[in-house]
């Protein structure tokens, strides 16, 4: 049992680090984890620098719903089992200044991620950015299913 905490506090050393001008890795830890009191989190600095273009593009702050996930909270999140959410390849994030057709609109303009989708039907209407591909993928989440763009 000591072996699964300690693999589970993975990404311990990036805990309160600032990732980029407008991003700490807290904001990318699982939040599943979190609310247990464990630290989990394998976000890429690279992929946080990429989205901090986004930021910088559109002027407005940009919300992390789900940053890096364990492989529970994926499970819990109905995320598929290869989810790149697993690598800490894959965000997903809400503005409440600009829509989700702004964010992805300017993450396009960026050229960095291979998949694209949006969940325009949740609470919170959410753009999925991830590089885990290795094609590019584009898709819309609409009445509980996937359509896929190209």
């Amino acid at each position: 049992m000591k072996s699964a905490k300690k693999s589970l506090e993975s990404g311990l050393e990036l805990k309160g680090r600032k990732l980029a001008k407008n991003f700490s890795a807290d904001e990318f830890a699982c939040k599943n984890c979190l609310k247990e009191g464990v630290y989990y989190n394998k976000i890429k600095i690279g992929f946080v620098e990429e989205l901090q273009k986004i930021r910088d593009k559109l002027r407005q702050p940009l919300l992390v719903t789900s940053g890096t996930r364990c492989p529970h909270h994926n499970i819990k999140e109905g995320g598929h089992k290869n989810s790149a959410h697993l690598e800490g390849l894959a965000v997903d994030i809400f503005s409440k200044k600009v829509s989700i057709t702004q964010i992805y609109r300017a993450a396009e303009e960026i050229n960095f991620f291979t998949g694209m989708g949006t969940y325009p039907e949740y609470k919170r209407k959410v753009v999925h950015l991830d590089i885990l591909q290795t094609r590019f993928q584009r898709w819309v989440k609409r009445y509980g299913k996937y359509h896929y763009l190209f």
